[in-house]
């Protein structure tokens, strides 16, 4: 059976993507799984063994879409994130099998519809998209064990990715830190001085040496004024060329610090000890954008309810003994 998969936006909505392809192969694993997925994103693809192929989404109009789509004849489609053009261009495709979110107006153009409510946020991304997938394996006949979707984590997607640990990682006598302070879709930015203010009392207990990562030149800034503020630290500003270059950061990482992102949605995948900053807003929860690493490898932290979208509003005393906690238990 050819199945085509499609989350064709940001790089930490492709990796919260993993447990459903994880399910889907488990279930099927004579399956032939195409995504379609932006270039950006595509170059993590050949990592997996459950991929099987990779359509490149560069934006192309929906006519141009659909002929990419229908040369591959499809059985079914899995649209995880629907769109007007995707969901237009797989019908037009005549793709038989057609399911997707049933939200907004493009949930007409398909033949299978499945109510998720996403933006109440109720459980984790990755859980939704799992979700379609188990509606999908039951409507050709299997019936899927009623595990929480917590048992479709990429651990397979660690094992390709570690090995380039060996790669950036040149100092085991102490802990590597990275850092980036940028963020991603509706996530807030924390300002540099409450980021130096934790990299310094995590100084203060275990000697760090931190990476600071940057995708864009206003990311760069960011990284730049950061390192700044911490002169008594070795640190670094890293511009990494591509995301298999971003995976060598981070496998050699013993902590991601970051808001909602890609990088932290990346680290999180590679089980990495992560302590990561949200908005406090419905669409952007933690719960909602839950990184995939296992539940004593995260820390998060929000603002109060007053200053739901204020990530700088973050009491960081109080996060940095929390931190320091989480730790000391890691670390000892």
């Amino acid at each position: 059976m050819k199945i085509l998969l499609i989350r064709n936006d940001k790089l930490g909505d492709f990796i919260l993507a993993w447990p459903a392809v994880a399910l889907l192969k488990h279930y099927l694993p004579d399956c032939h799984i195409t995504m379609l997925l932006p270039p950006y994103t595509a170059a993590l693809a050949p990592l997996s063994t459950m991929i099987d192929a990779v359509l490149i989404d560069s934006g192309q109009g929906v006519w141009a879409l659909q002929r990419q789509l229908r040369e591959q004849r499809f059985d079914a489609v899995i649209t995880l994130f629907s769109t007007g053009r995707v969901a237009l261009a797989t019908a037009l495709a005549r793709i038989p099998y057609r399911l997707a979110p049933a939200t907004k107006w493009a949930q007409l153009l398909y033949n299978q519809r499945l109510t998720q409510r996403r933006s109440r946020s109720l459980k984790p991304e990755y859980a939704y998209n799992c979700d379609l997938v188990d509606r999908f394996l039951r409507d050709i006949g299997l019936q899927p064990a009623s595990e929480s979707a917590d048992e479709w984590l990429p651990s397979e997607l660690q094992r390709p990715l570690l090995r380039y640990a060996a790669v950036m990682k040149t100092d085991t006598t102490v802990k590597t830190v990275v850092i980036h302070p940028g963020s991603g879709g509706s996530a807030g930015r924390l300002p540099p001085p409450h980021y130096a203010a934790l990299v310094r009392a995590i100084a203060t207990k275990w000697p760090v040496q931190i990476w600071l990562t940057a995708g864009s030149p206003d990311e760069q800034q960011l990284a730049q004024q950061l390192a700044a503020l911490l002169p008594k630290l070795s640190s670094q500003v890293v511009m990494p060329a591509d995301l298999p270059q971003l995976v060598a950061l981070l496998a050699g990482a013993d902590l991601f610090i970051g808001s909602s992102s890609g990088p932290l949605h990346l680290a999180g995948a590679l089980n990495s000890a992560t302590i990561a900053f949200y908005p406090g807003h419905r669409s952007a929860t933690p719960l909602r954008w839950q990184s995939l690493n296992s539940a004593d490898r995260r820390l998060h932290f929000t603002p109060p309810a007053a200053a739901e979208q204020q990530v700088a509003a973050i009491d960081m005393a109080a996060a940095t003994r929390a931190a320091l906690d989480f730790l000391q238990r890691l670390w000892g």
